[in-house]
C-alpha cells in the first residue's frame, strides 16, 4: 500500500495521485461550536495554505491513489480500516395523518398542535431513502418554500390544528 511520501519522487515525472483522507477524531472535535475549536480550526485553515506546511502535516492523511490501484490486498485493507457507517437523521418528526400517532407534521410540514411552527428537513421523512438525502431534502424544501410563500400572499397563516 505504502508509497504515499515517495510518491513520484523514482524519477518518473507524472505527478502522484493524491487524495486526502480526514482524521475523523479532529473533525469531530473541531465540529463542537465553541472559541476555541473556532481558533483551531482557523489556525489549521491558515497552516494548510502554506504549501511546504500543508505537504507536511498532510504527508501521513494522504492515499497514494496510484500506488494502490494495482494493490488489491491494499485496497481490501483500507475498505476495512476506514469504512464506518453513515447514518442520517430521518423520520425523527414524520410525517403524517392526525390519525398516525408516529407523525409529528402534516403534509404542509407544520406541527401537529403548534402554531406557526413547521419542521422542514430529513426528519419529516416516514422512512429513510434510498439514496443521499440530500436531493429529497432540497426538494422537500423547495415544495414547502413555495407552498409557505403561496399561503402569506393569500393571507393565510399556519395555524396549530389538533393532535
Amino acid at each position: 500500500m505504502g508509497g504515499a511520501a515517495d510518491a513520484g519522487r523514482n524519477g518518473d515525472h507524472a505527478p502522484a495521485q493524491r487524495s486526502f483522507v480526514p482524521n475523523g477524531a479532529i473533525v469531530a472535535r473541531l465540529a463542537k461550536p465553541s472559541a476555541w475549536s473556532w481558533l483551531q480550526a482557523w489556525l489549521i485553515s491558515i497552516t494548510l495554505r502554506i504549501g511546504p506546511l500543508r505537504r507536511a502535516v498532510l504527508r501521513k492523511s494522504t492515499l497514494d491513489v496510484r500506488s494502490m490501484a494495482g494493490d488489491e490486498a491494499g485496497i481490501r485493507n483500507y475498505v476495512r480500516l476506514r469504512s464506518q457507517a453513515v447514518y442520517h437523521a430521518c423520520g425523527t418528526c414524520r410525517m403524517g395523518s392526525t390519525n398516525d400517532l408516529d407523525a409529528v407534521v402534516d403534509s404542509s410540514c407544520r406541527v401537529f398542535g403548534v402554531g406557526g411552527l413547521r419542521v422542514v428537513d430529513a426528519s419529516v421523512f416516514p422512512s429513510l431513502p434510498r439514496a443521499a438525502t440530500h436531493l429529497t431534502v432540497l426538494m422537500v424544501a423547495e415544495k414547502m418554500a413555495d407552498q409557505i410563500k403561496a399561503e402569506w400572499l393569500n393571507g393565510r397563516t399556519g395555524r396549530a390544528h389538533a393532535a
